[in-house]
């Protein structure tokens, strides 16, 4: 490129949230340059391809959260028809729904794990350092979306279950949420992803072998949430280098923006 511009400019001017003299700046250099104009163009048809595709079939369980998830804000009109919106399209992408009862564990578990994600939203985020390397497949496949490892500590949950709890936070606002839990676990579970919504809230939750994992976020884009977690359960000993190369390539611009 003829100028320098950051990966994360671009990104935010196809997301639409440049100021508009920024964003005009950013379309006059594109049209002086073919290399801007054709990172643009990937970028927008990145992220179509992401917002159209589904990931591999999942479990998706819609009946109403239980008492222990309370919201924290109304939703507006525009979140309700978001939400419909991504429920046909993963029912026509082949997604099924699912109504089955979950264990009394489980459920303290994902309410215990809303609940801390909660407290932490209560508190004022430090000053962001420069973005720390991590070689942990999950910090490096989220540090693609946008979203940046800021704390990973042991956690108890209710009843003494112990948890690892790592936070993310992103670059306009997302925090999410990751418990990973392992004790007590059978090696007999599925690798099936539950991704509930209600309202702002969005949970997702699966095993692999004897380890459950938990994904809390609140007001982000439905899609983003949905092509994040499916991806976090892809990883694991039998992802090749070359194909977690790909899959962060790919979630590049699952960037849109948390709605506060």
């Amino acid at each position: 490129m003829s100028e320098s511009v950051t990966f994360d400019k671009l990104s935010a001017y196809v997301d639409g949230e440049l100021d508009a003299a920024e964003a005009a700046r950013l379309a006059m250099l594109a049209a002086r340059d073919p290399s801007v104009a054709q990172a643009i163009a990937r970028l927008q048809s990145l992220r179509a391809a992401i917002a159209d595709s589904v990931p591999p079939p999942v479990q998706l369980l819609v009946p109403d959260m239980p008492s222990p998830f309370p919201p924290r804000r109304l939703p507006d009109l525009k979140r309700v028809a978001a939400a419909a919106g991504l429920a046909l399209a993963l029912l026509a992408g082949g997604y099924w729904f699912i109504d089955r009862t979950r264990t009394p564990r489980t459920m303290t578990d994902l309410a215990a794990a809303v609940a801390l994600h909660d407290r932490w939203l209560e508190t004022a985020l430090p000053p962001l350092r420069p973005k720390p390397t991590s070689a942990a497949p999950a910090d490096r496949l989220l540090s693609a979306t946008g979203l940046r490892l800021v704390l990973k500590e042991r956690v108890e949950l209710e009843e003494g279950m112990l948890a690892l709890h790592s936070r993310f936070v992103g670059e306009r606002g997302c925090r999410m949420s990751l418990f990973e839990f392992g004790a007590g676990l059978r090696d007999d579970a599925t690798n099936a992803l539950d991704i509930h919504q209600k309202g702002a809230l969005h949970v997702a939750r699966w095993q692999s072998g004897r380890t459950m994992f938990i994904v809390v976020a609140r007001d982000m884009d439905p899609v983003r949430f949905a092509t994040i977690a499916g991806s976090l359960r892809t990883l694991g000993p039998a992802l090749s280098e070359p194909a977690m190369d790909d899959l962060i390539a790919s979630l590049s611009t699952a960037r849109q923006p948390c709605r506060a």
